[in-house]
């Protein structure tokens, strides 16, 4: 079966992004999308968790995953932070500020754009709800969410495979809804019977350390570097694992 990766991921707040329709504007008129790069693509797909808000670089988690990836990927997305780089794609679909229903708003036409065509092993990351949990957002709503971006990419083409997270723990009082939130989401991901969707569990991977609110976060809510690298390793391994 061909397998494609989707990268989605959702936390974060306030800096504002260039706009979807000017982006990809931009890049039809470049001819990125048109290129011919057949390796497979991944789109990271949140909120300013995967933006890389907290990172001094302002890669995010997206450095530190290309280095750890074992085949070369396509990084995609409407967005460019930093905006340019002679090492790492800078390429990504994270969005601050956003909760899941706006994520999901803008999924259709990220995937007609940059999932016209899908190469063999593409991934979408998607990392998602802290902007929710913040909101008191009911748990429901936000599983539902994410059930039906799962759905929109599985109906665009479903060999996409879809890596989703268990979020991030926050250093503030909205923890214990995080932890509700990924309880009623992993038993959801586990009940929805689609052979290509993973579930990565970033939450445990910053709580095997002790001291994680020290050592991985920048803010109550951001990763710093050390904690982006985490977040990397732990979706290389998910999608080294498949590939």
């Amino acid at each position: 079966m061909k397998k494609i990766t989707l990268c989605i991921i959702i936390a974060g707040l306030f800096l504002s992004n260039i706009s979807l329709g000017v982006q990809l504007s931009g890049i039809a008129v470049s001819g990125i999308i048109a290129s011919g790069d057949s390796r497979p693509k991944i789109l990271c797909l949140g909120d300013s968790i995967t933006r890389g808000i907290g990172d001094a670089e302002d890669f995010g988690y997206r450095d530190h995953l290309q280095t750890n990836l074992n085949v070369s990927h396509n990084i995609v997305g409407p967005y460019f932070d930093p905006h340019s780089d002679s090492t790492y794609e800078v390429d990504h679909a994270g969005k601050s500020g956003e909760t899941t229903a706006q994520i999901e708003a803008r999924t259709p036409a990220l995937l007609n754009v940059f999932f016209a065509h899908v190469p063999y092993n593409s991934a979408i990351l998607l990392h998602a709800g802290s902007n929710d949990v913040a909101s008191s957002v009911p748990t429901n709503d936000i599983v539902n969410n994410i059930i039906d971006i799962v759905d929109l990419i599985n109906t665009h083409d479903a060999s996409i495979a879809v890596y989703v997270a268990l979020i991030i723990p926050t250093n503030n009082t909205n923890n214990t809804n995080t932890t509700i939130y990924n309880a009623a989401l992993n038993i959801a991901l586990l009940d929805y019977h689609k052979d290509n969707l993973y579930i990565v569990d970033m939450n445990t991977a910053f709580k095997n350390n002790d001291d994680w609110i020290v050592d991985y976060l920048n803010d109550t809510i951001h990763p710093n570097d050390a904690g982006y690298a985490v977040m990397a390793q732990t979706w290389a391994t998910a999608i080294n694992a498949n590939n």
